[in-house]
């Protein structure tokens, strides 16, 4: 169950950060390979960060609604 739920998480993902890089981009924060990389490390916090928290708000979502549904009561 876990690994399925895993692989139907990653398009999700891959949806989310393109939503953040467009979003980051309309804001001016420069993604491209002609900033030096401390520059495009810096960057590139701006967009794991609101991904990793909206990846764990889906999470806690996902994992309530496995409760609230009983699943693994029974073993």
């Amino acid at each position: 169950m876990m690994i399925s739920i895993a692989l139907r998480f990653i398009p999700t993902l891959l949806e989310e950060t393109d939503k953040i890089m467009k979003a980051q981009q309309a804001r001016g924060v420069e993604l491209g390979k002609n900033e030096h990389f401390f520059a495009r490390l810096k960057n590139s916090v701006n967009i794991l960060l609101p991904l990793i928290l909206t990846s764990l708000n889906r999470i806690d979502t996902i994992s309530n609604a496995m409760e609230l549904r009983g699943f693994g009561k029974n073993k």
